[in-house]
């Protein structure tokens, strides 16, 4: 028996016959579709989600008598909607089975498989097979059955709650007349007569291995050539046929033109729980004269038992006529609008378009290619195939109604298929080079290659085996050992795949093993000069396997400084204060000495003049109204005490009692900095607290002060400046003092709470203190002579660019 595989049913010619309409066969056809359902849930209704079905329809010579073999076009379709994906991977690809039956034989005749089938998902995708149904099978004449069983895998997601694949099934039964001979005796007549549409699930490679299965069946057949008219009541039969204990129906339905895939829910005759077998009355004038579906379904659980439903569903055409004035529907659907092209390949053309409307409703859409049908799709997707590369087709929708009344072609709409495939492999990349390497690293870069469409990427192989896939033209390959030669090539790609020839290889040999040997620690560590603020140190040189790549300071146990020499000074310190410092060495590996021998220095004694006496801050990360500042422990009568406060915004609304403003920049949205002074008295607050209008951060401190006129504390009035533009010096006016020894105080203060960033003091001042919250310090410094002290700059991390305010202000000495 022969079998064809189509991508679409050829359209009909005076001679030939026509599978979407039944026209052209030598006796008389009708198209009858059988499907298998999947719903979720253990009796729902009928119009339960779908969770995947499948067709399998043709036109039958419905008992017709048959005298020889003859010819049967098969429509296979899989409806796929998301949760249920057809498995087109399988060894076993979605096939109909071709089964001839009557009381003394049950035989296959033959398999018409569907390799390569591809269908996306969400969509509904159609093909159609041929076979010749050989009906010298059977022994005797006589009346005889034919069953179309369609097999798919799917997976699905609710057996035993894991994803795993099963095969559904979808069986049309048709009956049929053989006469042979006439000298055959006509035999086995007596078969109960039936249409019948079976859905049931087994597992991969069993496919009639079930327990059981749906089945709905039209026990009135042959239904009547001529029109149906007034009350028709067909004999149905909705059943589950299965082994003893197996579940029953859980539902049935009978419906008259549903169309699902467009959610047309048709109109409901009968819907119940349970099985029926009975007639079932349709009053034919309710409906328009002319071409209706009758729709069957039984549902029933799987035999797997996982609490879901497999459907058995017939579909059946039948004509009505109830005379002139009955409602005969003469109104065609409307022109399918925006025909438009979702992809296309070499040989296919994907199309879609927007739903037509119709007076009673729409029951399908034929699809021309060049002005010839090519396809009749209940849906509003189509994919046509077996096309050839760089052509252009021209396609048109219309829809036609249940009447056969035909809309207006869509706009028609132009495609061209792409191109051959490209073959042409890139040009081998050239000029591999080594960028750079470690012990464990090496980075390669290489020159463009060239294609006929295009480079996609590079892969990159050490020692033959592919290690990466790159986009670009480097590569850096790590997890290496050192002192190890590697050999490397490259080969282009395009998005055909095409792979060029190798780059001439490349062997880089990556450095040697890591550095792990210390310097020896410094030696001679003196100090070559102090003052009161003020230490300089000097030490010998060390020496390293390597290399020595600097040095590390430290005051008192915490490093201070990191030098590339061998000198260092440190500033900002107390008067006559003992420090002690250490030194240590490290290399390139950071390996990092031993400590040189301490020094301990103390500082010069300040003689006379202002001296500063001590110094409190405070650091609030987290926003207050409330800011208090402790009184320095070594705060006495008659010392004058300078306050700085640095916020995150906001104002100061209060101030502690007898502390004097004397500056307050608030001109720029953040920071704001706020100056005070105040003559200490014999008895004083433990603190000091200062309140903001606004709840924010803040950083300041007080540094108290001997030797200051305590009638006129300030000397000159205090400098101030702001910048609203990020920037990494911050750079206030100078004073001119009007007598000698005054001591200059300023602050700065950056829009940051890093503490990372480092502020450096002017050159001639010594730091205070330098806080966080609001990044902030207080330096000071002691001008001889009466006169300008020239603006003073502070400089802050390079790449740290922030907004800034700034004072300066001098004591008066006494």
């Amino acid at each position: 028996m022969a079998s064809t595989v189509l991508g679409a049913p050829a359209p009909a010619v005076a001679d030939t016959p026509n599978p979407v309409t039944c026209e052209g066969y030598p006796e008389k056809r009708r198209f009858v579709d059988s499907q298998s359902w999947w719903l979720p849930t253990e009796g729902a209704t009928p119009a339960g989600t779908d969770h995947g079905h499948i067709h399998v329809g043709a036109c039958i010579p419905e008992r017709e008598t048959m005298t020889g073999p003859f010819r049967l076009d098969i429509r296979m379709v899989l409806h796929d909607p998301g949760l249920q994906k057809i498995n087109t991977g399988s060894t076993a690809t979605p096939y109909v089975s071709v089964v001839m039956k009557d009381s003394s034989i049950e035989q296959t005749q033959s398999k018409l498989y569907q390799a390569g089938w591809t269908c996306s998902t969400p969509g509904t995708c159609t093909r159609w097979g041929q076979v010749t149904v050989d009906p010298s099978i059977f022994t005797t004449d006589g009346l005889k059955e034919t069953r179309l069983r369609f097999f798919s895998d799917v997976k699905d997601l609710a057996a035993n709650g894991t994803t795993s694949t099963a095969r559904m099934t979808a069986s049309l039964n048709f009956q049929y007349y053989v006469d042979l001979s006439p000298t055959r005796t006509v035999k086995d007549v007596s078969r109960d007569p039936y249409l019948r549409g079976k859905g049931w699930y087994s597992a991969p490679g069993n496919d009639l291995a079930v327990g059981g299965y749906c089945e709905a069946d039209l026990m009135t057949v042959p239904l009547p050539d001529t029109p149906i008219s007034g009350i028709w009541s067909p004999a149905v039969k909705m059943v589950w046929h299965g082994d003893a204990g197996d579940p029953p129906v859980t539902a049935h339905e009978v419906r008259i033109d549903p169309d699902f895939h467009n959610n047309i829910p048709g109109t409901i005759i009968r819907q119940a729980s349970g099985e029926y077998d009975a007639p079932v009355g349709i009053d034919t004038t309710r409906l328009t004269n002319g071409r209706h579906t009758l729709f069957l379904r039984a549902e029933c659980n799987d035999q797997y038992g996982r609490n879901s439903t497999a459907s058995g569903v017939l579909i059946v055409p039948f004509d009505v006529d109830n005379g002139a004035g009955a409602g005969a529907d003469t109104t065609a659907p409307s022109t399918p609008a925006h025909l438009a092209s979702t992809s296309h390949t070499t040989t296919t053309v994907a199309l879609a378009w927007d739903a037509a409307t119709d007076n009673v409703g729409v029951a399908g859409y034929r699809v021309y290619r060049n002005g010839t049908q090519i396809a009749d799709q209940p849906g509003r997707t189509y994919t046509d195939s077996g096309l050839s590369p760089a052509t252009a087709y021209t396609y048109t929708v219309r829809a036609y109604d249940a009447a056969t009344n035909l809309s207006n072609p869509s706009t028609s709409l132009t495609v061209t298929t792409d191109g051959a495939a490209d073959t042409t492999a890139p040009t081998a990349p050239g000029g591999l080079v080594s960028s750079g390497k470690t012990t464990t690293t090496v980075a390669l870069a290489w020159d463009a290659a060239t294609d006929n469409v295009g480079v996609t990427g590079c892969r990159v192989y050490r020692n033959g085996t592919q290690i990466a896939d790159q986009p670009g033209r480097t590569y850096t390959d790590s997890g290496l050992s050192p002192a190890t030669a590697y050999t490397y090539t490259v080969r282009a790609y395009d998005a055909a795949t095409n792979l060029s020839n190798p780059s001439t290889s490349l062997t880089v040999t990556t450095d040697g093993a890591a550095d792990t040997t210390a310097p020896t620690a410094p030696g001679g560590l003196v100090s070559s000069g102090k003052t009161t603020t003020t230490v300089a140190l000097a030490w010998d040189a060390s020496t390293d396997n390597v290399g020595v790549a600097g040095y590390r300071v430290y005051r008192n146990g915490t490093q201070i400084a990191d030098q590339p020499g061998r000198t260092y000074t440190d500033s900002g310190l107390s008067p006559a204060t003992a420090y002690t410092y250490t030194v240590r060495a490290y290399d390139a590996a950071t390996n990092l000495s031993n400590p040189s021998t301490s020094l301990t220095v103390t500082t010069n004694a300040q003689t006379g003049g202002i001296q500063r006496q001590g110094m409190s801050t405070v650091v609030n990360t987290t926003s207050t109204t409330s800011h208090t500042i402790t009184k320095p422990a070594s705060a006495a009568a008659g010392q004058v005490c300078v306050a700085s406060l640095a916020l995150n915004g906001s104002t100061v609304s209060a101030a502690p009692t007898g502390w004097t403003q004397f500056a307050g920049i608030t001109s720029i949205s953040n920071p704001h900095l706020y100056g005070y002074y105040h003559v200490m008295g014999a008895s004083e607050p433990a603190s000091y607290t200062w309140t903001t209008a606004g709840s924010v951060a803040s950083g300041g401190g007080i540094s108290c002060y001997s030797g200051v006129n305590t009638t006129t504390p300030l000397d000159t009035a205090a400098s101030v400046a702001a910048s609203a533009t990020a920037a990494t010096t911050g750079s206030v006016s100078g004073v001119t003092t009007t007598t000698a020894g005054a001591m200059l105080v300023g602050a700065i203060a950056i829009n940051s709470s890093n503490t990372t960033i480092a502020i450096a003091a002017p050159s001639d001042m010594a730091e205070v203190y330098d806080l966080g919250g609001k990044r902030t310090e207080l330096d000071d410094g002691l001008q001889a002579a009466a006169g300008s002290s020239g603006s003073k700059s502070w400089v802050w991390s390079s790449g740290s660019a922030r907004e800034w305010a700034g004072w300066l202000v001098a004591l008066r000495a006494q």
